[in-house]
């Protein structure tokens, strides 16, 4: 069983990520928006596999 509480947790914040990047006051901080990129870019590859995860099982329960 997947930790899903934990991974929901990760993709909420992948999508704060999103947003604060998009910011007026992190645009103009370059050392705030690099940090920020960085920490998005690592959750990146984890969100995915967890959103193709989900996707996968809805798939599978509606095809029962």
């Amino acid at each position: 069983m997947l930790p899903t509480s934990k991974l929901e947790a990760l993709e909420r914040r992948y999508k704060e990520l999103d947003h604060l990047l998009c910011a007026s006051e992190v645009l103009s901080d370059p050392d705030r928006m690099r940090k920020l990129n960085r920490e998005r870019n690592e959750l990146e590859p984890l969100v995915g596999a967890f959103r193709e995860h989900r996707e996968t099982l809805r798939k599978v329960a509606d095809d029962e």
